[in-house]
């Protein structure tokens, strides 16, 4: 159910500000309201959700118009991904490393077809690959909310001129496997800088041509129980690319 729900924010089928009201997405899915009211507390951790007493689940803007907030994400992980990538450095197994490159691989091939949400989701699970490997339960805790925050942005807006970040991902990758932490933390560092540069530039941030179809339409404002009422849940916790 996490993961269904974490894919529909990500695919922007469940829109920027819309409510999700538990009991009747829980009726619609055919399921009891403690597995969907534990997944919304999920996604909450993730930050992909808000929860407001009383009101129920929001999914955050965050858009051009929250260009502020993004920034702050980036800030704090530049303070953190560098230490996780130094730590990965030492900490990883063999197994791991094949997973880095399984997520290296879907991101260059989806980059190369354009296929924005595809090269999201794949520098999404390259992420959460380097923290497994840093094997650090605080480390994890305090960035996966971040770097779902920065997913969630990345299908509402585009940098016109942005960072060759797959390059730089490659690099780190290189550095990990060569246990050189240093040269892994810096390249960590210097990227997402670059990324901070890039978000801080004049008029270089505009909104992503399906947010924009979305504002012209109104449709992150329809009811969500509509959208997830045919959806097999069959599929809930299964998708082969949560797990690289």
């Amino acid at each position: 159910m996490t993961d269904l729900l974490t894919s529909q924010v990500l695919d922007l089928r469940l829109g920027p500000g819309e409510h999700i009201v538990a009991d009747t997405l829980a009726a619609a899915l055919g399921v009891s309201r403690l597995p969907v009211r534990e997944a919304l507390r999920n996604l909450a951790g993730r930050g992909l959700v808000d929860l407001h007493p009383h009101r129920g689940a929001f999914i955050p803007r965050l858009g051009v118009e929250q260009l502020d907030e993004i920034v702050e994400v980036f800030e704090a992980r530049a303070r953190l991904e560098p230490w996780v990538a130094e730590r990965a450095s030492s900490l990883h197994d063999a197994e791991q490393l094949a997973r880095l490159d399984a997520c290296l691989r879907q991101g260059f091939e989806a980059l190369e077809q354009r296929n924005r949400n595809a090269v999201n989701r794949a520098h999404g699970h390259y992420l959460r690959t380097m923290l497994a490997m840093a094997r650090h339960s605080v480390l994890s805790e305090l960035l996966e909310p971040l770097q779902y925050r920065t997913m969630l942005a990345f299908v509402s807006i585009v940098i016109v001129a942005e960072p060759e970040g797959w390059r730089s991902h490659q690099i780190i990758r290189d550095a990990i496997a060569g246990r050189d932490g240093e040269a892994a933390a810096e390249e960590m560092r210097g990227h997402l800088t670059q990324v901070i540069d890039a978000l801080r530039a004049p008029d270089n941030v505009i909104p992503s041509p399906i947010d924009r179809h979305r504002k012209r339409t109104g449709s992150g404002r329809r009811h969500p129980s509509r959208r997830l009422a045919s959806m097999r849940l069959e599929t809930v916790d299964k998708s082969p690319q949560e797990r690289p």
